[in-house]
């Protein structure tokens, strides 16, 4: 959930909504408030067996070596070790987004309480409609869904017959409309997006188009405009309304209400079915495609630039981009990179609570990340010199692995690794390293069919020859976790030189092919021949990564 995206696509369509309400300025309120009512639910639409191919392996012809450190310094030089404290918990704009909307969602199940609460209390005045006595002074309102009731106050007894009847028509009017459901609906949009402002000035004008609309209902049954002001205004002395239910006089402020209850030119036509079934249709149709965009902010260009610095160079300048998007991304899967990019430095620094924690929030941006978030806050332990709390971290990353998986292969080798150390934990490091094995078996992959000029190695086809490399490097997560292994790569080598295809047939995990892949890529090669003629020939390449 990128909120850029989601701040910029809700000020459109509540803009738009407000556009549109100028636009109908000189057309009955019902109108306006359809609009209104519309627009702030609508803004929850914005809101995002393989086949085997038993083709034969390439003759292996290309094999490297790289050879690395395996404590590396940190990309940003800090000097002697730090110690490890926790780091400073800061939240989130999605949890901060989150909480505001819990606040919202409680306040409102509170009133909804309270009126449940008020409807068992109050004495019945009437069945058909069902009209409640409330305190003296209250003033009249409605709430409810499938039997909706109408409160008055005590002293509605003592008003004049025709106040009382067109108080009573106003309150039908809401519930004809289905004014308390809509409301509701609304509200919980609201709560959604609480920090919009324009969704604040949303509900005060779909609240007071409301009122205005059930106005014109009881205008409609020819009640005289002189008369019905009077009482509303006399009705609006009245101070206590429990919360949330609709209460005739309420709204602030009211001048607009008269002046449109006096004036014998405002539009007083309420939408028929038809109008209200093309707008809500027209409103998805709209809605949908925006659905679909992505507002231009900062975050994406600062992931992008981070990613190919940090692949690039693995930079200081890398992290603090990572350090900058972070906060903005929340749990977004965009934020995992960065995460992982972080929590790897923090390792390299020793700032293992700081480093646990960051991986910790890994599988929440992508839950397929879970089986590696828990072997990294193995290793965190691990390294930490926190033997008895690594264990079963390296378990659980092994068990939430569904699937095999070059993340659970890791896990695994890595595990054995930790328990070679454990004095009398012979059997299991023989049990997981023979899983290990028959796994890393079991998931290499064939190559893939050749292109159609592509030919094997024999009879009158020569192999090409190794003229230039590049040597991969180490990516930071292996380095980090200590790891080593072999890339198996097939390629085919075109009648230039050149390698294509390049497809990976194992992998040693932690980034170690992709950077396997992008070394080769660079690779130049005497193309093979066939009777003299240069042509594309397939190949195999292992790429074995060593620490000294």
């Amino acid at each position: 959930m990128d909120p850029i995206a989601i701040a910029f696509k809700s000020t459109v369509v509540l803009a738009t909504a407000g556009l549109l309400s100028v636009f109908l300025r000189r057309h009955s309120a019902a109108a306006r408030h359809l609009v209104w009512t519309l627009a702030l639910p609508g803004l929850a639409l914005i809101v995002p067996a393989l086949p085997v191919d038993s083709t034969p392996p390439a003759a292996l012809l290309f094999s490297t070596t790289v050879i690395a450190t395996a404590a590396p310094t940190s990309p940003i030089d800090t000097g002697p070790s730090v110690p490890a404290t926790p780091a400073p918990w800061l939240p989130t704009l999605t949890q901060l987004w989150a909480l505001g909307t819990a606040l919202m969602l409680a306040h409102l199940a509170y009133a909804l309480f309270a009126l449940a609460r008020l409807r068992r209390a109050c004495p019945v005045l009437s069945q058909h409609p069902l009209i409640l006595q409330s305190a003296p002074g209250s003033m009249p309102l409605t709430f409810g869904f499938l039997r909706p009731v109408i409160l008055l106050p005590a002293d509605a007894a003592s008003w004049p017959a025709d106040r009382r009847a067109q108080v009573i028509l106003h309150e039908l009017a809401n519930i004809r409309r289905h004014d308390f459901a809509l409301q509701l609906i609304s509200r919980i949009a609201l709560a959604a997006f609480w920090w919009q402002p324009l969704a604040w000035f949303a509900w005060r004008r779909l609240l007071m188009e409301r009122e205005t609309a059930a106005d014109d209902l009881v205008l409609n049954e020819g009640v005289q405009p002189s008369i019905y002001a009077g009482h509303l205004l006399a009705v609006a002395a009245a101070s206590q309304s429990p919360h949330f239910a609709i209460g005739m006089a309420r709204t602030r402020p009211l001048e607009s209400r008269l002046q449109a209850i006096l004036s014998p030119t405002t539009n007083r036509a309420t939408p028929n079915r038809l109008t209200i079934t093309l707008g809500l249709l027209a409103t998805v149709a709209a809605l949908t495609p925006l659905a679909a965009l992505r507002a231009q902010g900062p975050v994406p260009a600062l992931l992008a630039q981070a990613a190919q610095e940090y692949r690039e160079h693995r930079s200081a300048a890398a992290l603090t981009l990572y350090r900058q998007a972070l906060p903005l991304l929340g749990n977004e899967p965009a934020a995992a990179p960065a995460v992982l990019a972080l929590g790897v430095d923090a390792l390299h620094r020793k700032s293992y609570d700081e480093a646990y924690l960051l991986f910790d929030r890994l599988p929440l941006a992508d839950p397929k990340l879970s089986t590696r978030a828990r072997l990294w806050q193995g290793l965190t332990l691990e390294f930490k010199g926190d033997f008895v709390g690594a264990e079963p971290l390296f378990q659980q990353a092994i068990t939430q692995a569904n699937v095999p998986t070059n993340d659970l292969i890791t896990a695994l080798e890595l595990y054995v690794r930790f328990l070679i150390h454990l004095p009398g934990r012979t059997p299991d490091v023989n049990t997981y390293a023979a899983q290990a094995a028959a796994l890393r078996q079991s998931t290499r992959r064939s190559p893939p069919a050749a292109s159609s000029t592509a030919v094997r190695i024999g009879d009158d086809v020569l192999p090409p020859k190794l003229l230039a490399k590049i040597e991969p490097t180490y990516s930071e997560e292996a380095r980090t976790a200590k790891l080593s292994g072999t890339a198996v790569l097939s390629i085919e080598v075109d009648a230039s030189g050149h390698p294509q295809n390049i497809n990976v047939l194992r992998s040693p995990g932690l980034g170690l092919d992709a950077e396997a892949v992008a070394a080769v890529q660079q690779w130049r090669f005497q193309p093979g021949t066939r009777s003299g003629t240069p042509v594309a020939v397939l190949a195999t390449v292992e790429v074995n990564f060593r620490l000294l």
